[in-house]
């Protein structure tokens, strides 16, 4: 902790010259999308997942509904939903996901202003 990699991932997204890696790759990401003709449709989607003290946390989730339950998931005492590191091998007929968090939120996207507005979200939610 306290080694600037939140810092160099995320920088300060409003300020241009010091945004991080993530949303100077979000701008070039959406900003190639956009060129005319290079793709007949797209969708994004965004997730944030927090690993702390070996703890995984989706700092996007929704609030827990009046009985505690998010979405239907399975949660932890504090009610937020429980993840899991897992891998989906795929068959002969389906390619798989690859390793992915069980349980993680995503969210559509449809510019990179949407992302930087979930990572500020995030950031609200960070521990430190």
């Amino acid at each position: 902790t306290g080694t600037g990699k939140t810092h160099t991932m995320e920088g300060e997204i409003v300020c241009e010259e010091k945004k991080g890696i993530i949303p100077r790759a979000v701008e070039a990401i959406f900003e190639s999308l956009g060129e005319k003709g290079k793709y007949v449709s797209s969708a994004v989607s965004a997730s944030y997942l927090e690993i702390y003290n070996e703890e995984l946390s989706d700092l996007l989730t929704e609030a827990a509904d009046e009985r505690g339950v998010y979405n239907g998931r399975s949660s932890h005492a504090d009610g937020a939903p429980k993840l899991s590191l897992v891998e989906d091998k795929g068959d002969g007929k389906r390619r798989g996901k690859g390793v992915y968090a069980h349980n993680l939120s995503e969210h559509e996207v449809c510019s990179a202003a949407d992302v930087l507005g979930l990572i500020a979200r995030a950031q609200e939610r960070r521990r430190v």
